[in-house]
């Protein structure tokens, strides 16, 4: 994902679904992690099944 404002990438994650739309996304600014990345990916894709 481009950050405009600051003329740098920030890290992104989207799940997206047989039809294209986003069912779950993350995007995180500089140097956080993703540690919630799968348990909640996982429950948005369950929810959708």
């Amino acid at each position: 994902v481009f950050n405009e404002e600051t003329g740098a990438p920030i890290r992104g994650t989207f799940l997206i679904d047989k039809e294209g739309s986003v069912i779950w996304s993350l995007v995180k600014v500089k140097d956080e992690q993703r540690t919630e990345m799968v348990p909640e990916s996982l429950d948005a894709l369950h929810e959708t099944v």
